[in-house]
């Protein structure tokens, strides 16, 4: 299938069609309707996604759309969960600070970030974190006999999740709980 100056469509079976814009991008795309209205869900880009493949996607959309569930509402939760965890929002945290943090001050975060945080609690989603989390790993750096880099894991913790709490994905930040819980630094 090449380009033409018009998009165009290629149609399967139901609502399954190949989506040719001018660019030449070969998309595969399913029209359904919920509640009424008319939506639509991407299944891939050919060559990545088979014929037979986007058959299989389609055929799981159908049997959501008969449970009742918008599979493209499902698809986007589920991004939103993906991107809704610790360590995704350490990384954003990180990218609006690079301008105003030094080089050596932001080596520094990215060091606590990969051996310790991101290594126990990267993948906890956001709301399911608790203070206990941030303070087993502050533990683990203690039994190391790092006290001073226990206490910037959780200040640098801390930082990330009120960050969470102005962008609107936390609701309060956990290690606030923790001031005086871990070992005074000599």
């Amino acid at each position: 299938v090449k380009p033409a100056e018009k998009a165009r469509k290629i149609y399967d079976e139901r609502g399954l069609f190949l989506f040719v814009p001018p660019t030449g991008a070969r998309l595969w795309r399913m029209r359904y309707q919920i509640g009424g209205r008319e939506e639509l869900l991407a299944l891939g880009e050919w060559p990545h996604t088979s014929l037979k493949r986007a058959r299989e996607r389609r055929d799981e959309a159908h049997r959501l759309l008969a449970d009742g569930i918008d599979p493209a509402a499902k698809k986007k939760a589920e991004r939103q969960a993906v991107a809704d965890t610790f360590a995704a929002l350490a990384k954003e945290y990180l990218d609006t600070k690079r301008s105003s943090l030094k080089p050596k001050t932001m080596s520094k975060a990215h060091w606590l970030l990969d051996d310790w945080l991101n290594k126990y609690v990267g993948k906890v989603p956001l709301r399911q974190l608790t203070a206990a989390d941030i303070l087993s790993v502050c533990r683990r750096i203690e039994a190391k006999g790092k006290y001073e880099t226990a206490h910037r894991a959780r200040a640098l913790a801390s930082r990330v999740m009120r960050y969470g709490v102005i962008t609107g994905r936390v609701d309060r930040d956990p290690c606030a709980d923790l001031r005086g819980a871990l070992t005074p630094v000599k």
